[in-house]
């Protein structure tokens, strides 16, 4: 019984790191410019806006 739950908690984390990574790779593209306090939203807004043009 614990093995199972250890080896549910571990694909659950697994997959979560894989989201996680998949996320952070489009949001810290180089495209975009990351500030201090994380990302630059309203760069980011302009940089969306533009490409969309």
């Amino acid at each position: 019984m614990l093995q199972a739950v250890y080896w549910f908690v571990e694909i659950l984390f697994l997959s979560c790191q894989g989201v996680w990574k998949r996320l952070s790779e489009n949001l810290l593209h180089p495209d975009y410019v990351a500030s201090s306090d994380g990302l630059d939203l309203p760069l980011l807004r302009q940089r969306i806006k533009e490409a969309e043009n």
